[in-house]
């Protein structure tokens, strides 16, 4: 399995003011391709330093992608440092310069000299194709190590590593590693690995991580055998095991989120659905609009934030709110049901609580929530205590509520 390090620089990465991401996609489609990331290293706008993460990297790695510092303008210090770095001096690239031309040309611009200056790669480098940008990467391999220099945009970097490196890299090392997961939710992380641990204890050729979320838990899976098929096989029957044991709670194993499941669901069953929402404020709508063709199931989206609009947009009583308060099962559910009487939908999905920081009583403190939800041949319900931040308390509620109706469709209670 060959190694790689990646470098990260620029100096707003160090100051926090950047999110590095970057390091996280070429992670990822590094292990796909069963590459090994031994190290990732950031340093900022200085040459030296640069210069020395260069050296001290490409000694331990057989692949080294840097990222950051390629653009046209006095910052951007990168190729500097891989001149010095290598100790080649920069020369015109025709690869290079005809990819700038032509992105001036689609859109009617004329190359200017501080852009023409990107055209200039170390002497032996091959540029390496930016679909998105003007800035090439450059590639250099020396020694049989290979070494790779790209901008630190997003999306440019997305683009290069897909398009071109991926492919390169995957042909020169035959993979036996594979890997494969299984989204859960609703089942805490404590609890999911105790019931597990039995399969896990069957299968010491696999490898296993637990990655927790407020959307649940990712149970990540590799195996790295005598040939890819070994894997595979390993890693499809460890799937299979984990998934006659955990039922329900696992939704899928695609990196897909829990709402696109559900709309397959309700496009099988002809099925519409509503919502009623009062402290997730619209989050559940909004993550069932997100998703392309949703039109074809949801139906409408009730903000209820009110005591009042409770009751004029979903009939939910007076004397309900009165007795037992906006934050009840009992309010729960004639929200849901009031969702689903008003809009004539199959399935209405209702939300209360008591999101924080304030708000919260001895017998209702802040993270209650009540869900309800309404179709299936009747009304069901859930109570649940989250935590004290509000932020977590919303996504955590809406999470649970699109779980909740996920199991309604199954036939669960």
């Amino acid at each position: 399995m060959k190694t790689v390090e990646i470098i990260t620089i620029g100096d707003e990465i160090l100051t926090g003011h950047t999110v590095n991401t970057n390091f996280a996609f070429i992670g990822e489609r590094l292990t796909a391709i069963d590459y090994r990331v031994i190290r990732e290293t950031t340093v900022g706008d200085r040459p030296e330093d640069i210069v020395e993460a260069i050296h001290d990297a490409t000694r331990r790695a057989d692949v080294v992608i840097a990222t950051g510092g390629l653009g046209p303008t006095h910052d951007d210090i990168t190729r500097t440092a891989v001149v010095r770095a290598f100790g080649r001096p920069l020369v015109p690239n025709a690869e290079a310069r005809k990819s700038l031309e032509e992105f001036f040309r689609v859109r009617g611009r004329t190359l200017d000299r501080i852009n023409e200056e990107q055209a200039l790669l170390p002497e032996g480098a091959r540029a390496v194709p930016n679909p998105v940008g003007t800035a090439a990467g450059i590639h250099i391999e020396e020694k049989g190590r290979h070494f790779y220099a790209l901008p630190g945009v997003p999306a440019e970097m997305r683009a290069m590593i897909t398009d071109d490196i991926i492919p390169f890299l995957a042909t020169l090392d035959k993979p036996t590693t594979t890997h494969g997961v299984l989204f859960t939710t609703g089942i805490p992380e404590s609890t999911l690995y105790e019931t597990v641990k039995p399969v896990l204890d069957r299968y010491p050729q696999v490898k296993v991580a637990f990655l927790p979320g407020y959307q649940g838990v990712k149970i990540r899976a590799s195996a790295s055998l005598g040939s890819m098929e070994e894997s595979a096989t390993a890693v499809e029957s460890w799937k299979n095991e984990l998934r006659a044991v955990l039922g329900s709670a696992v939704y899928s194993e695609t990196d897909e989120a829990i709402e696109i499941p559900i709309g397959r669901m309700l496009v099988d069953k002809h099925a519409k659905m509503a919502i009623a929402e009062s402290c997730t404020g619209g989050l559940i709508a909004q993550r069932i609009t997100a998703i392309p063709g949703s039109s074809a199931y949801f139906t409408h989206g009730y903000v209820t934030y009110a005591n009042q609009a409770k009751i004029d947009l979903l009939g939910v009583k007076q004397e309900t709110l009165a007795q037992f308060g906006a934050v009840s099962e009992q309010v729960a559910r004639q929200m849901a049901e009031g969702a689903g009487k008003k809009s004539g939908a199959d399935y209405a999905v209702a939300v209360t609580g008591i999101a924080g920081p304030d708000g919260g009583t001895a017998e209702k403190p802040v993270g209650l929530v009540y869900i309800a939800i309404a179709g299936g041949g009747n009304t069901i319900h859930r109570r649940l205590m989250l935590g004290n931040d509000r932020d977590l308390n919303r996504r955590r509620a809406a999470q649970a509520a699109l779980n909740l109706l996920r199991k309604r469709l199954l036939g669960e209670e």
